[in-house]
């Protein structure tokens, strides 16, 4: 049998409001985790994790196996079918009882045979009956239908049932069912979360654990949020090839009894792994560096909101996130390829590759794939995390789910808009004329075959790849993009900052700063080409030479392949990491300024 969640991005961030984010994946979390066990045992049921013991209490039919352990989704073994109905039901009016307004269902399999030679059909069947099942369930908004009468709650929109205060002193406000119950659960949600990344259990010394705490925010600290430099990143993170194993698993398995094992040890195996990475990233460490050094990250500046399975949501200080998420995305890898807990899924991808040869784009390993968006503080949260998923999706697809990549995205506007409506405008489709250069098509209105983009394409991590660029490349890139430091002082470095004593500029800020409308200004390709002839032709006479990395950068030649450029990402990321006046004043009064790395 299997109990899912949907909806769950949705649900979690149908509100900007921070605690209640966190209370709503910790709510999502439980269900998997926690609330499955309780249902069981409440029934009179035995709980049990282990295959042998589930059969061999199969002459009294009482016991339940726990198969898959996962954040919104639970796969169960039951010796008959009222068993599982009884879970199903016992999960679902907890749901409803609470007021949590996640939507959960559940499906019971016809019966496996007695060798379980029929297991990996039963949950093929099984799983598409489910989805199958939600198309005709009606959707959780239906509990709170809202009348003309109803006063609406001040967080969700949906019917307010109470009033409550956040802090002492305020206004009280109007709160849903829903919002009621995130409110009570936020502190609990949060310290588990904490209490998972640096407390006592998870084996980290006394001086990590204090390293941990400093850089990620408190309880106490929740109030004021994540420390920022003028710019607040949302970082989105999900493993690449996790749903090749598991759709392929029946396949590459046809025991039965070894499917059944294997869902239960990868689904152990990701979510431990996952913590493992982000628990030595928040502490600073490269293990693809041989541990030399640790990076120290500013004081609360990382804030996790989810982390389950292999999916990670956190908001950062902005002058940090690119290296925060590049040494993720790094130490996910290593432990993907050089832990016990990677072992699992290397062995599954060499199963699939020998099972099924012609199945494309098989990977070797698991690896991370990140979105990034960059907005002022104020901006909503829940539109930087949507376009951050959006972002994650888009460096799936260009490092093709083989090896660990970000794509990011610096919003200077405030408009709350989709991912590819505002790609649309970086982008120069084939065809375009002066004609209609004031008023570009966009691509619903003219698809066309793109010519060149300014957005940007993902950024590939500790890897090599024929078409895109290296965390290493964009580095130097963005070195060449930075501002001078003054030559009076020493130069202020943040992570992965190298210019201030390697590299000799080349070019000046006002020079950097023409390049960029050269790109993003003209609606022709054509109209870029003469933009950027001039722009150089008054760098050549005032003496300044273009780099060599910059002028690569500057070529474009779509008949050569050469259709888009990573100039105007660099220039944004130099930009955020540079932070605005204000943001730097503010960090500055409480923050020293880290160093690139130390012992």
């Amino acid at each position: 049998m299997i109990i899912e969640t949907g909806s769950n991005q949705r649900y979690i961030f149908a509100t900007n409001k921070q605690r209640l984010q966190v209370a709503a994946s910790a709510a999502v979390w439980q269900l998997g985790f926690v609330w499955i066990e309780e249902a069981i045992r409440g029934v009179a049921l035995s709980y049990c994790r282990d295959l042998a013991e589930f059969e061999y209490n199969a002459r009294d039919k009482r016991s339940v196996m726990h198969v898959v352990k996962a954040s919104g989704r639970a796969v169960l073994l039951v010796h008959t079918a009222e068993d599982g109905r009884a879970i199903i039901t016992a999960v679902t009016r907890r749901a409803l009882e609470e007021k949590t307004g996640i939507d959960v269902w559940g499906r019971v399999s016809e019966p496996i045979d007695a060798g379980f030679e029929t297991a990996g059909d039963r949950f093929f069947e099984t799983d598409v009956l489910l989805r199958e099942q939600r198309t005709k369930r009606l959707p959780p908004t239906v509990r709170f239908p809202t009348l003309p009468f109803h006063e609406q709650c001040a967080y969700t929109g949906l019917p307010a049932a109470t009033v409550g205060k956040e802090v002492v002193g305020e206004n009280p406000k109007a709160r849903s069912d829903v919002t009621e119950f995130l409110f009570e659960k936020a502190t609990g949600a949060r310290q588990r979360l904490l209490n998972e990344l640096h407390g006592e259990e998870v084996g980290l010394t006394s001086e990590e654990q204090t390293t941990a705490k400093r850089c990620t925010v408190q309880m106490d600290q929740m109030w004021d949020g994540v420390r920022n430099n003028g710019w607040v990143a949302a970082i989105h993170a999900d493993g690449n090839g996790i749903g090749k194993i598991f759709a392929n698993l029946r396949i590459t398995y046809p025991d039965g009894r070894t499917f059944v094992e294997k869902q239960k040890e990868l689904s152990d195996a990701l979510e431990k792994l996952t913590w493992k990475a982000l628990r030595d990233t928040v502490l600073g460490i490269d293990r693809t560096d041989q541990n030399k050094g640790r990076t120290v990250w500013p004081n609360r500046s990382i804030l996790p909101i989810i982390v389950g399975g292999d999916d990670i949501s956190a908001a950062a200080h902005g002058g940090i996130a690119f290296e925060f998420a590049a040494l993720l995305v790094a130490n996910f890898g290593h432990y993907a390829r050089a832990d016990e807990l990677g072992l699992p899924f290397i062995t599954a991808f060499d199963d699939i590759r020998a099972k099924l040869p012609t199945l494309d784009d098989v990977p070797k390993q698991l690896s991370l794939a990140v979105g990034l968006v960059f907005t002022k503080p104020n901006h909503p949260f829940s539109h930087s995390i949507s376009l951050a998923e959006e972002l994650t999706s888009s460096a799936k697809k260009h490092s093709k789910r083989r090896t660990g990549a970000i794509d990011s995205l610096v919003l200077y506007e405030s408009a709350v808009r989709g991912l590819a409506d505002i790609r649309d405008l970086m982008t120069i489709p084939e065809g375009r004329t002066e004609d209609d250069d004031t008023n570009p098509p966009t691509t619903a209105e003219a698809p066309g075959k793109p010519v060149f983009s300014y957005a940007g394409k993902p950024i590939i991590v500790n890897d090599e790849h024929g078409e895109l660029m290296t965390v290493g490349e964009v580095r130097k890139l963005i070195d060449e993009l930075s501002p001078r430091p003054d030559a009076d002082r020493p130069a202020e470095q943040l992570p992965g900052q190298h210019h201030a004593a390697d590299s000799v500029k080349t070019l000046s800020r006002r020079q950097i700063q023409d390049l960029r409308p050269a790109l993003t200004e003209p609606r022709t390709l054509a109209g870029v080409t003469d933009q950027l002839r001039l722009v150089r032709a008054r760098i050549d006479l005032s003496g300044n030479q273009i780099p060599g990395i910059v002028a690569e950068e500057l070529r474009i030649d779509p008949a050569a392949g050469k259709d888009s450029t990573m100039f105007v990402t660099a220039l944004d990321l130099a930009v955020v990491r540079a932070g605005t006046v204000e943001g730097n004043a503010r960090a500055n009064d409480d923050n020293p300024v880290p160093t690139a790395a130390t012992t």
